[in-house]
């Protein structure tokens, strides 16, 4: 029987990200900040 261990290390290429999906996470992620940013300082002026 196989352990945790060794499932974890075999498949642990299908838990790497694409390299597209992490772009897209970073890009929206910034979207994100900068909306906050805009929101939480438009009100103030």
């Amino acid at each position: 029987m196989r352990t945790l261990e060794h499932f974890r290390r075999s498949g642990d290429s299908h838990f790497r990200a694409h390299p597209l999906h992490t772009l897209f996470a970073l890009v929206a992620g910034f979207v994100l900040a900068v909306l906050a940013v805009l929101i939480l300082t438009v009100p103030a002026k």
